[in-house]
């Protein structure tokens, strides 16, 4: 890569996310490091209090994975009484997220609140444009290990949502869902 190309990349994504967005992604990727090394859940807990974010009593906090901290950031995340989030979870903070009372998030489960595709000038963003929304998964439910789930979803109360599934739309109270069947949704008119 040329010195040219680096500069243009710099340039780029200061332009995307501005210098109080590039400052606020310094500041909190310092402190995301240092929530990295915390040994014990509750140091966890009361060091997100610290950065902003609403957590509740008897939570419990893995060595959790914390992405796009540019935006709504840990004071968009909300955790309520009794939550336990396993290792390796993976919180996308790019919007709002709130996570009720008594909910169980497994391990390596991506919580996604938005979609953002690479390149500004890339030739599929007519198709797949960037988009954020915020995520609600409500009291008493269950997202066993391996789960991903997409911006904008609600998952109700009481519902528990099986390992290994990807949560496209919303799951009403008292539901359990499982599975993945990927098909074809639509073909794009795109030229070569």
């Amino acid at each position: 890569m040329h010195e040219s190309d680096k500069e243009s990349l710099l340039v780029s994504a200061i332009r995307q996310v501005g210098f109080r967005g590039l400052f606020k992604y310094a500041f909190y990727s310092v402190a995301v490091f240092f929530f990295n090394w915390l040994p014990l859940p509750q140091l966890r807990v009361l060091y997100l209090r610290m950065l902003g974010a609403k957590v509740g009593k008897n939570v419990f906090i893995g060595k959790v994975q914390f992405k796009n901290y540019h935006k709504a950031s840990f004071p968009g995340l909300s955790i309520g009484d009794c939550t336990y989030i396993n290792d390796d979870a993976l919180l996308d903070l790019y919007d709002r997220m709130t996570i009720g009372n008594y909910v169980t998030i497994g391990f390596r489960t991506m919580l996604f609140t938005h979609f953002k595709g690479s390149h500004v000038d890339h030739p599929l963003k007519q198709f797949l444009p960037d988009r954020h929304m915020p995520m609600t998964i409500g009291d008493y439910s269950f997202v066993l290990s391996g789960c991903m789930v997409i911006p904008g979803v609600k998952i109700g109360r009481y519902a528990v949502v099986h390992s290994g599934t990807v949560v496209v739309k919303d799951v009403p109270d008292k539901s359990v869902l499982a599975g993945s069947q990927a098909k074809i949704i639509s073909t794009l008119d795109i030229k070569d």
